[in-house]
């Protein structure tokens, strides 16, 4: 059986901006993979989402598409364009190339990771500290947006405000250029996205001119076997960790304030029962991830578990918004369950599944307890401009409240 036809997913994203989840619904309803108009391969089911994000037969390099082997067989694949896919980033490589860069940077990044309790709940507790002259404030930019880029700074020595905001303005351009329903000028996301690279090379050097004890060290230090990572392979390894790791999360701890403000039981629930937050924080991941979907291009001729069939060079789209609801695998799959133990593939499956997965859980639960142990009587000002379910997610949220009470 044909998958079903459905619109170019572009286009789609550019209609239906403010909330997709109904288009990417009634997609489902049509099987677990629909084709769009130009002949991409769009995954929505939850099974077939996880197995083609594990399938070795299956490419992040956009070098084994159809449409890029057609381009490079007539001509028009430019110097520059090819050099840009052999500098990309290790999340952009295939094993074993992959399997090198994540193991390198991996190792670095999750020891001080798994240390970054007391720095984010330093960080959490100075920006509460902040809110508490006043009664209200824009719960979003001045909290949530703020918290991962800190946290992230703290990790890799980055003590200057200054410099602190600097990246997350950096980070913030970068990452709203990558939402299909924002086009932006790409000589604009070169320039910035070099602004970027040109401050973390000048931090490498840094530190391997006077190491200390930071992720940056930590990567520059870090051996597999004889490997090691190069000068340029360790800004890219940065460069992916502050432009994923400051996005999504605060897009999650934003997600998580919306729901705790317009959802009075649920933030009695939470108060009384705090050791549900980590439950909640998964469903605030399942139900409103940043990263809607992923794209992949196909190696060799594979099969999905509905039976789907790839074709090598086919492009694919998988659409982890709606594989997170997928009905064959969630009960109610649009209703909020802090109780809820079914798993999502919000960072992915397989050997691209997030590095920041542990620190960004970390986050929202340290961000979301201390909200609601500190904040009293916190409720909505006025009514935000979108929704978490709206591509790019929340960019504000205005609040009231009574007073912030100290930390304890």
């Amino acid at each position: 059986m044909q998958p079903a036809i459905v619109d170019r997913i572009e286009d789609m994203y550019v209609k239906h901006q403010a909330d997709p989840y109904p288009v990417y619904r009634e997609w489902r309803d049509k099987g677990p993979v629909v084709v769009d108009a130009d002949g991409k391969v769009i995954v929505l089911g939850h099974d077939d989402a996880k197995a083609a994000l594990a399938d070795p037969a299956v490419s992040v390099d956009p070098r084994d598409s159809r449409w890029y082997q057609q381009r490079a067989a007539a001509g028009e694949v430019s110097a520059e364009e090819e050099q840009r896919y052999a500098d990309a980033p290790f999340i952009e490589l295939n094993p074993p190339e992959h399997t090198r860069h994540r193991l390198l940077v991996g190792q670095a990044f999750a020891a001080h990771a798994a240390r970054a309790a007391e720095p984010t709940a330093q960080v959490v507790d100075a920006l509460l500290d902040r809110l508490a002259g006043g009664t209200g404030c824009d719960v979003v930019r001045e909290y949530a947006y703020a918290i991962p880029i800190r946290v992230l700074c703290a990790l890799f020595g980055i003590a200057d405000e200054d410099d602190r905001q600097r990246v997350q303005d950096w980070s913030h351009f970068i990452s709203r250029s990558m939402d299909p329903s924002n086009p932006v000028d790409p000589a604009e996301v070169d320039r910035v996205s070099g602004e970027l690279r040109g401050y973390l090379e000048r931090l490498v050097d840094a530190r391997a001119a006077e190491p200390g004890d930071d992720v940056v060290s930590a990567m520059l230090a870090s051996r597999g076997g004889d490997q090691r990572l190069t000068r340029a392979e360790a800004v890219n390894g940065l460069w992916l960790l502050v432009v994923s790791g400051h996005e999504t999360t605060s897009s999650l701890i934003a997600s998580g304030l919306y729901s705790l403000l317009t959802e009075p039981a649920l933030a009695d629930r939470m108060r009384a029962e705090p050791e549900k937050m980590p439950g909640l924080v998964d469903e605030l991941l399942r139900l409103t991830p940043l990263v809607q979907c992923l794209w992949r291009h196909v190696k060799q001729d594979t099969t999905l578990p509905s039976g789907a069939r790839l074709r090598a060079g086919d492009s694919m789209v998988i659409v982890l918004a709606q594989a997170n609801r997928d009905p064959e695998r969630f009960a109610d799959p649009d209703r909020l369950d802090p109780d809820r133990t079914e798993q999502h593939v919000s960072f992915g499956a397989g050997p691209h599944y997030c590095l920041g997965a542990t620190l960004g859980r970390l986050q929202a639960n340290l961000a979301l307890s201390a909200f609601l142990r500190r904040v009293v009587a916190p409720e909505l000002a006025a009514e935000p401009p979108g929704t978490p379910r709206a591509l790019g997610g929340l960019t504000s949220l205005p609040i009231r409240y009574e007073r912030v009470q100290p930390a304890d």
